[in-house]
């Protein structure tokens, strides 16, 4: 604890030296935006997905011009992504060795289960804002899927590279996090781009925002509704034009809950969401090699779908329930294709709390609603669990990416996007530093962190036996330095994003 609270001093004497040189020396530097795979005329306008500003008329064509200095950008979501990628980095590295930085064995949920999915949701609320200027600026449909699938391409094939060692193209894992990123931004964008709305039931085609507008073409009319009926709808007017897209939301849901409890999975139960193994359920599965056959069904309908499609020699083989002193599993992806649908929810949800953003101005409302959206959420999720780790119709789990864990996950999001932005963007008595930086350039920071993660000083050998106050001292050296690397290129305004 006394070496964390040392190198926690230094940072923040660091951090208020290169805020004083940043004010006096660098405050004049040129702002610089790279953009992957585009061309230099192409750089000279910022194109499209970042974090929300709220879109005014005229502005560029990205919901960014200046990520750092725009004062209309809302900071609470960058401090929100920042806060949960140093708590990813932390929890990679390490987490000081405690074991409540652990990821769950199976059921239930640790401070390292919540960061990963907390990125899908904040995705999906960053692109409401982004497509909202996109429409606004009557960018052509074509042009849109042309960078959807540029950019989840780009993130899946980074995913791939960032996790594997590629000359082993047998055993290559195909699913993990930038993948999964990848797939939800797709299947989200694509519901964007291609559902039609419910046209407005303003008098005028051109009131509202320009995300409910969409290409004009795809609308389908409301019939008419009376004053009274119009201050109903006017109160979810974030949710009724976008009802064929919450059909199509509803739908993945009940495809992913049919396969999960009705799918025959060989010599295990319709229906089984344990972690099976040589212990799990008491050994119930244990076949004598949980490597081969159906592999002590680990993970029921979700392991047989990925092992199908993907075999066992491209998915996880370290997965949290192996450990042989818990369940001693085989090889289960906890990134894998069944859960990817249920990312897709939880990257929607996100995209409901940037419709909050687009469609209501009032902090008072957004925060309202944020907080209505968490309790239904939190209600709903709790009830499918029990309100417990184990019991219930669907446990919390996210190896399973249940869908009690995908709504649970949706109520934090809720939550702490509430809270962030009250604090930040409305009483604006905290800055949002030093997440903020790592959120402006957090996929250059991911990214340094997995490819960086054996080397110092993210990472050093000790000469005698390792301890929590070391250990704890390593991992704060790690988050420190990439929040200073972080640092460094917002005062150089210097962002890199795909």
């Amino acid at each position: 604890v006394f070496y964390a609270f040392v190198i926690l001093v230094a940072v923040a004497i660091t951090y208020a030296l290169a805020l004083h040189v940043y004010r006096t020396r660098v405050a004049k530097v040129p702002s610089q935006l790279f953009t992957i795979n585009q061309s230099p005329e192409e750089r000279r306008v910022p194109s499209d997905e970042a974090t929300p500003l709220i879109y005014k008329p005229g502005s560029s064509l990205h919901a960014i011009a200046d990520p750092s200095r725009d004062k209309e950008r809302l900071q609470a979501l960058d401090s929100f992504r920042g806060m949960a990628l140093c708590i990813m980095i932390f929890v990679n590295a390490g987490g000081g060795g405690y074991y409540f930085f652990n990821h769950s064995a199976w059921n239930g949920l640790t401070v390292a289960d919540l960061v990963f999915p907390w990125f899908i949701w904040i995705m999906g609320t960053s692109m409401a804002v982004a497509y909202n200027a996109l429409f606004a600026k009557k960018i052509s449909r074509s042009t849109m899927l042309y960078k959807l699938f540029r950019r989840s391409a780009i993130l899946f094939l980074l995913g791939m590279v960032v996790i594997n060692h590629m000359y082993d193209l047998d055993t290559f894992r195909v699913p993990g996090v930038l993948e999964r990123f990848g797939v939800s931004y797709l299947g989200v964008g694509l519901l964007v781009i291609l559902m039609p709305r419910c046209r407005r039931w303003f008098t005028s085609a051109d009131v509202g925002p320009a995300l409910v507008r969409g290409f004009g073409l795809s609308s389908v009319p409301l019939p008419s509704v009376s004053p009274k009926g119009y201050v109903v709808l006017s109160w979810v007017q974030d949710i009724v034009p976008y009802m064929f897209e919450w059909l199509f939301i509803i739908a993945l849901i009940l495809i992913h809950t049919f396969i999960t409890f009705f799918m025959e999975v060989p010599g295990c139960p319709t229906g089984y969401l344990g972690p099976g193994g040589q212990y799990g359920d008491y050994g119930a599965f244990f076949n004598g090699d949980c490597t081969t056959g159906n592999h002590c069904c680990v993970g029921g309908a979700a392991g047989l779908v990925d092992r199908a499609i993907l075999t066992s020699e491209h998915i996880f083989g370290g997965p949290t329930c192996g450990n042989p002193s818990l369940y001693h599993c085989g090889p289960f992806d906890p990134e894998g294709i069944l859960g990817a649908l249920l990312s897709i929810v939880l990257c929607y949800l996100g995209l409901q709390a940037g419709r909050i953003i687009v469609h209501f101005t009032s902090p008072k409302c957004r925060i309202k609603r944020w907080l209505i959206w968490a309790l239904g959420c939190g209600l709903l999720g709790g009830s499918l669990c029990g309100f417990s780790r184990d019991e219930g119709v669907i446990p919390v789990n996210k190896n399973l990416w249940s869908l009690s864990f995908t709504l649970v996950m949706a109520c934090f999001g809720f939550l702490m996007l509430a809270l962030f932005y009250y604090v930040i963007d409305v009483l604006k008595i905290w800055s949002g530093a030093p997440f903020r930086y790592v959120g402006l350039n957090s996929i250059v920071v991911y990214v340094t962190s997995e490819v960086m993660s054996d080397y110092f000083p993210l990472k050093w050998a000790w000469y005698d036996p390792i301890t929590h106050s070391k250990a704890l001292f390593m991992n704060v050296t790690a988050v420190s330095s990439l929040c200073l690397m972080a640092y460094y290129m917002y005062t150089i305004n210097f962002f890199i994003k795909i």
